[in-house]
């Protein structure tokens, strides 16, 4: 594309060029004034000597046109002038050919894949069925984030940030809008329609729709939790404390989530980024496992997947370093450093601890190696007032420390992860409870709420392009969950 637009300069140039010449010599001039009237007078003209005054006249005499009516300035131009018009009706031609090319060959590298991308994210409705998600046009998906504007955005991350979008009668949804610019966005946007259209569990993140009608805008459109995430309930100040009985059941449905993805999904699937910011939480406190994409399909003759690294700082498999192959014990481990941020409310790296210490991982196999437990407990938990408590979170860092474990065929599996959990959670009286009084709380101050939901609320109509869509036309979010599980 340089090289043609480099010739196209180069022949406008020489086109000016020819012009000029042709101004200069193809044009009549004026001619000179006459010096004398005829050759026996010029000798007779003052002060100019007779030779000069014969080369005046024999220098108009040569350039008077020859019998073909045309001098031989008209015919150098007309010599230079068409092979450089000739050359610049080839390169023009060659232009509009090139202009009239199919758009993904114009840029192999990045418009050709992301073209048969954005093809696959279309089959995916007719692929899976009755999961399929429906397709959004940007128009009003920009009209439902308000010009997707930043008193609406409610997350960011590695790929894109995350809107808050009110569509009809007010039914809330997170918009994930990906970066421009990042090829990796592609690979992403597909892989989180292509893992999220075929799952179906209560504490995964559902994918109500997507909109690729422009390749520089990829959005996906999700379920809105209204709590936000994990991290932000653990570690924001202004937000109040959550109690023990909130964290063991985060902690438990977690596990749920992932076990599922591990053992009920064929192929399996491995979430490859667990951490506090990707657990969700809706309005009743119920966990919402996000941001698969760094997720990978794993086929089952398979027994790790091999990759460059990926995740995140501080809950990363230590051995994926080492080999760059991720197994389900790599979920396991960073699952591990979740149960020690959730007793701790800790960071899961914070360069202000001491060396020895930066990695939350690090500290909790340390103090729980040396019997020292009770330095990781979060003081807000007020363990000494309430033996259950103590019991529990105690039982929950041993886990951990399983978990964590350097060697990962040593750690356990997420189901005895998961049995570990539930019979705390049993034994404890917090399997089917949460804590009224902390989720009223939350409920008085709505964090993540929206002025106006009215103004930004549009009318959502069926795409052709989608065989099953969702209705966003119910009256209340409790039949658009049923709908959505329907489909």
């Amino acid at each position: 594309m340089r090289g043609l637009r480099l010739s196209l300069r180069a022949v406008f140039y020489l086109q000016i060029i020819c012009f000029q010449l042709v101004i200069l010599h193809v044009v009549p001039q004026a001619p000179y004034p006459p010096l004398c009237s005829s050759e026996q007078n010029c000798a007779n003209v003052d002060n100019l000597p007779s030779r000069l005054a014969r080369s005046r006249v024999n220098e108009r005499q040569n350039s008077t046109t020859d019998g073909g009516g045309c001098n031989k300035n008209c015919k150098i131009a007309i010599g230079v002038s068409v092979p450089v018009v000739f050359i610049a009706i080839i390169l023009l031609l060659v232009w509009i050919y090139y202009k009239r090319r199919p758009y993904y060959t114009r840029s192999f590298r990045n418009v050709s894949r992301n073209r048969i991308l954005t093809e696959r994210v279309h089959a995916l409705s007719k692929k899976f069925g009755p999961v399929a998600a429906a397709e959004f046009s940007f128009a009003k998906l920009s009209k439902a984030t308000n010009s997707f504007a930043d008193e609406n955005m409610i997350g960011d991350g590695g790929f894109g940030a995350v809107y808050l979008g009110v569509l009809k009668a007010g039914h809330k949804v997170a918009v994930k809008r990906l970066y421009h610019d990042n090829f990796k966005r592609i690979e992403h946007f597909y892989n989180e329609i292509r893992i999220l259209s075929s799952l179906d569990h209560p504490n995964l993140v559902k994918l109500y729709g997507f909109c690729c009608q422009d390749q520089r805008d990829l959005l996906l459109v999700f379920e809105y939790a209204s709590n936000g995430t994990v991290f932000d309930q653990l570690h924001d100040p202004e937000r109040p404390p959550m109690p023990w009985s909130t964290r063991l059941n985060i902690a438990r449905e977690t596990a749920e989530a992932l076990c599922y993805l591990h053992n009920s999904v064929s192929p399996p699937i491995y979430h490859r980024d667990v951490k506090t910011s990707n657990i969700l939480l809706d309005d009743k406190l119920h966990v919402k496992l996000a941001d698969f994409g760094l997720s990978r399909m794993v086929p089952l003759e398979a027994s790790h997947v091999s990759t460059v690294p990926q995740g995140s700082p501080g809950y990363l498999d230590p051995d994926y370093h080492h080999c760059y192959q991720l197994t389900n014990k790599s979920d396991v481990y960073s699952f591990g450093v979740v149960l020690v941020e959730l007793v701790s409310a800790k960071l899961a790296v914070d360069m202000s601890r001491d060396r020895r210490e930066i990695n939350l991982s690090s500290m909790a196999l340390m103090k729980i190696g040396c019997g020292m437990w009770q330095d990781l407990v979060d003081p807000r938990l007020e363990m000494s007032e309430n033996s259950q408590v103590e019991r529990t979170v105690k039982q929950v860092l041993e886990l951990s420390f399983l978990c964590l474990n350097e060697d990962k065929d040593s750690r356990p599996t997420i189901d005895y992860v998961v049995d570990v959990l539930r019979r705390l959670c049993k034994e404890s009286g917090f399997d089917s409870h949460y804590d009224n009084s902390f989720l009223s709380t939350l409920d008085a101050r709505h964090p993540l709420s929206v002025e106006d939901e009215g103004r930004q609320s549009i009318d959502f109509k069926s795409s052709s392009r989608s065989r099953n869509l969702i209705d966003f036309s119910l009256s209340s979010t409790d039949e658009l969950n049923s709908q959505s599980s329907l489909l």
